[in-house]
This record gives C-alpha cells, sequence and structure tokens, in this order.
C-alpha cells in the first residue's frame, strides 16, 4: 500500500509484515525520490512497477534496489514539470498530465516523450494546457480532462477533438 503526501515524500506499507518505508528527497543521494514538496500522483504499471508523479517530475520505484529512476520530460509550457495525474495505456505508454503545462506521453522501452499543448492557431491541439486528469476507456480511446472541457485524443492523427460545455444549452 503507498501513501503519498504532501511535503512529506512517499510512505509504503508491507500488509504481509507490517512495515513501513519512509521515501524523501536527498539531493546527495542520486536513486532518491525527486520531491518532498508534493506527491500528486501513484500508478502502478502493468509490469508491477510503481511511477510516482511529483511537484519535480516523473519517478519510477526500482524494487530491487528501493530506489527511483528518474524521467526528465522536455522543457514544458513555462518550465513546469508538476504532474496532476498517471495513466498506463494499453500499449504500455506512461501518460502525465500537468497543472499548466499540457499532457506528456512516454515510451518507457525508449525513454523518449511526445508532448502536446494547447495552440490558439490549432484547433486540433489539446484544448487547454491546464490538465487535470487523463483516461483510457474500455475502447482504448484516450480522453483528457482539463479547464478547456474534455479533449479525445485520436491515435491515427496524433490530434485531439475537444467538447466543451455550451453554457447557453440547459
Amino acid at each position: 500500500l503507498w501513501a503519498a503526501t504532501r511535503g512529506q515524500g512517499l510512505d509504503r506499507l508491507d500488509p504481509a509484515t507490517g512495515e513501513i518505508s519512509h521515501f524523501v528527497h536527498n539531493e546527495n543521494l542520486a536513486g532518491s525520490l525527486s520531491s518532498n514538496d508534493e506527491v500528486h500522483a501513484l500508478l502502478q504499471g502493468s509490469d508491477g512497477s510503481i511511477w510516482v508523479g511529483t511537484s519535480a517530475g516523473l519517478d519510477r520505484f526500482d524494487f530491487e534496489s528501493k530506489q527511483f529512476q528518474h524521467f526528465s520530460p522536455p522543457q514544458s509550457v513555462g518550465g513546469v514539470h508538476s504532474i496532476s495525474s498517471l495513466m498506463q495505456d494499453h500499449r504500455g505508454n506512461i501518460w502525465l498530465s500537468s497543472f499548466d503545462a499540457g499532457l506528456q506521453r512516454l515510451d518507457p522501452a525508449t525513454g523518449q516523450f511526445t508532448r502536446y499543448s494547447h495552440s490558439e492557431d490549432d484547433p486540433a491541439s489539446l484544448g487547454n494546457n491546464k490538465v487535470s486528469v487523463v483516461f483510457e476507456d474500455s475502447a482504448q480511446r484516450v480522453w483528457v480532462g482539463h479547464d478547456g472541457g474534455l479533449s479525445l485524443f485520436s491515435w491515427a492523427s496524433g490530434t485531439f477533438q475537444t467538447y466543451v460545455h455550451d453554457r447557453t444549452r440547459a
């Protein structure tokens, strides 16, 4: 059982032994948690790995070494890497949403990131950069919830269709 905290790192309870492990950031230890400030998102991958989204980026916990591997997304809008949610899709990609820097997709096999962001000039871009959640439904469609509404990702084109609430309709 994993517990994310605000300002206190990350905790893990082993129900079999009752043992609690506490993980924090230590600037002198490369394999420590990337940030204590805020752990916003946790994801157990299909292979059992634990992914941690923090205010400083993305980590994957290595059960053998008891250390974290850091994944650094490319420079985001405003240079922010704070992760609001994590999701693994049917292809094994890890999707990272951000409170103010759009959306990124990581291919764990290659370590390559693909960034998606909003552009006023492109109606097929992500609907808004303030993304709170990303979700894959049972039809393997990727949905993105953001301040501008809801966007649906197209695997074929790599673009988005955005749906917004019409406040003039009941």
